[in-house]
């Protein structure tokens, strides 16, 4: 299970990278991120979210080596 959740938040953290940087309008101009688009600008949005997918791709990374640490020693 823990091999499944990591792998889940490296993808979701890399759709949100990906998207950030390519500056995809469908992803700028969402409901949620509409909002913080007109509080901050759009540049610094792309950088929180830019930031934020390499934090989940990061924790996901984590989940992934502590369940293959977890295997190599035979606590799965």
């Amino acid at each position: 299970m823990a091999v499944l959740e990591g792998a889940l938040l490296m993808l979701a953290g890399g759709f949100s990278a990906f998207c950030a940087f390519k500056d995809y309008d469908w992803f700028m101009e969402s409901r949620k991120a509409r909002l913080l688009v007109k509080i901050f600008g759009r540049k610094v949005v792309r950088a929180f979210y830019v930031a934020l997918g390499a934090a989940l791709i990061g924790g996901g990374g984590s989940i992934l080596l502590a369940a293959a640490a977890g295997a190599v020693k035979g606590n799965i």
